[in-house]
């Protein structure tokens, strides 16, 4: 018997069964498709800026290197109306921290993110690797450390920026750069080539409010290099750590001058300068901070004992302290009369007189060996002062 139109039949049909059984796929997908559209998600209801509120609140405390597994990248990786919103949402952008630099796609990365920023006020947080090529981050040298390229249009945006292993040349050249900074640390500040900055013409800086500056080791030449360059009128607090020698106290009292709003002064002070030379460094920097309503020094007794002993004697000297917070991290004589300064110094300025700020807060911390020297006048006095309502605490620092 001959099979060959039955055989010729069956595969006329397959290709029939195949289409049908395409079809009712894709109408099965359809009817699917059109369940799941008519279900309404709660979150996918709310209106947007209360979305938006709800993204803020998802960043993370400190701004962190950029990773899907963190917002506002995670919150894209949702669906397609939760990308839309974070992508238009500059806030959730505004905040950027570099430290792993990667190759031309992480560099994409940051363009895109700051980009996303617009034009919001920015907070970033760069930290270039030790031992790049000295002051190249501006220059664009043709190297492989990192570039400022990527940042180029976004500079004149920054609020608020902390800079780590930036050299002083590579300091000066981002405050050039960004006018509108309130908010400004560097940390690590290597001695580097001490280049003078791109731009050489003095830099005048009416928004900066905070500046923070901390060098590589102890000495304290970039620091000053870069004040050197700085006239910061709207500065309102300070913060400064290194080793300071006679020869480059001028440098630090000039720069003094060019900020007279300070109000906040947070100073480590040590090197090989003899007591006398630094106690009379001390000096001229404090009474060039009339305005200064918080005092936080790391310093020798000698020189904490004369500061003391001058807010006892001189009502003109820091009349609007109300803070003070001292340490002393070494072990040296501690004489009578560093008690009798210290006694003397808290209760004139507890019982302030006409023009002159009250001192609420003070607080000395220093090595234990130095509460062996100290006799019962002080704790008296201590006492006395706490029952008033000063909050005081002299001490060891445990």
């Amino acid at each position: 018997m001959d099979m060959k139109p039955k055989n010729i039949a069956l595969l006329d049909t397959v290709p029939r069964l195949k289409e049908e059984r395409q079809r009712r796929l894709t109408e099965e997908k359809i009817s699917i498709q059109r369940s799941l559209n008519s279900i309404v998600y709660p979150i996918l209801s709310l209106p947007v800026e209360v979305t938006t509120e709800v993204f803020l609140s998802c960043l993370p405390d400190e701004p962190v290197q950029p990773s899907e597994k963190v917002a506002p990248m995670l919150l894209g990786r949702v669906c397609r109306h939760w990308r839309d919103i974070a992508c238009s949402t500059p806030r959730l952008w505004a905040a950027l921290l570099v430290r792993l630099w990667g190759g031309p796609s992480f560099e994409l990365l940051v363009r895109l993110w700051l980009r996303r920023a617009r034009a919001v006020p920015l907070s970033l947080t760069l930290e270039l690797p030790y031992g790049h090529c000295f002051d190249s981050f501006f220059t664009g040298r043709g190297c492989f450390c990192p570039s400022s390229l990527p940042f180029t249009e976004h500079w004149a945006n920054l609020s608020s920026f902390h800079g780590i292993c930036f050299t002083p040349a590579e300091c000066l050249d981002l405050l050039s750069l960004a006018p509108r900074l309130t908010h400004c640390e560097f940390n690590r500040i290597p001695v580097g080539l001490l280049a003078t900055p791109t731009s050489t013409s003095h830099l005048l800086l009416t928004n900066l409010e905070h500046l923070e500056l901390n060098p590589l080791s102890a000495d304290i030449r970039p620091l000053l290099l870069v004040l050197d360059w700085l006239s910061l009128p709207a500065l309102r607090s300070l913060k400064i750590s290194g080793a300071f020698m006679n020869p480059e106290a001028a440098t630090f009292h000039s720069f003094l001058e060019r900020a007279p709003s300070l109000q906040t002064f947070d100073g480590s002070f040590g090197g090989t300068v003899e007591h006398n030379g630094l106690v009379e460094i001390l000096r001229k920097a404090l009474r060039a901070m009339p305005l200064l309503t918080s005092l936080r020094l790391i310093a020798d007794p000698t020189s904490i004992a004369n500061i003391m002993r001058i807010l006892n004697e001189s009502p003109t000297f820091l009349p609007r302290i109300q803070n003070m917070d001292l340490f002393t991290p070494s072990i040296v004589h501690w004489p009578d009369s560093f008690t009798t300064s210290l006694i003397d110094g808290l209760t004139s300025r507890w019982e302030a007189k006409s023009g002159v700020a009250q001192l609420v807060d003070f607080r000395y911390f220093f090595i234990p060996e130095i509460r062996l020297a100290m006799d019962g006048r002080l704790m008296v006095c201590i006492s006395k002062l706490r029952g008033k309502g000063m909050r005081i605490r002299v001490g060891p620092n445990l």
